[in-house]
C-alpha cells in the first residue's frame, strides 16, 4: 500500500509540474503576441500620421484618414484581451 501511495505521490508531482511548464508557455505565448500586436497598433498608427499629413498637404483626403483609422479600436481591444490573459495566467501560475 505505501509503495502504491508513493507512485500517487510521484504522479501528483508530475502533474503539477507539467500544469506549472504550460502556465509558463501560455504565459509566454501571450505576451509574444501582445508584443506583435503593439507592433501591429504602431504600423497603424504610422499610417493614420501619413495619411493626415497628406491631407494636411493637401493631397489626402478625409476618407483615407477615416480608413486608416478604422483598424484601431479593434487592435485596442485585441491588446487589452492579451492584457486580461496575461494577468489570468499569471493568476494561474500563482495559484499552482
Amino acid at each position: 500500500m505505501a509503495h502504491m501511495s508513493a507512485a500517487e505521490e510521484r504522479q501528483a508531482q508530475l502533474e503539477l509540474q507539467d500544469n506549472i511548464v504550460r502556465a509558463y508557455i501560455q504565459l509566454s505565448l501571450n505576451y509574444a503576441q501582445r508584443d506583435i500586436v503593439e507592433a501591429t497598433l504602431a504600423q497603424q498608427q504610422q499610417i493614420v500620421d501619413l495619411a493626415q499629413r497628406r491631407l494636411k498637404g493637401g493631397i489626402g483626403t478625409h476618407f483615407e484618414v477615416s480608413q486608416a483609422e478604422t483598424p484601431l479600436p479593434e487592435t485596442h481591444r485585441q491588446i487589452d484581451s492579451l492584457d486580461e490573459a496575461i494577468a489570468l495566467s499569471r493568476n494561474q501560475i500563482a495559484a499552482l
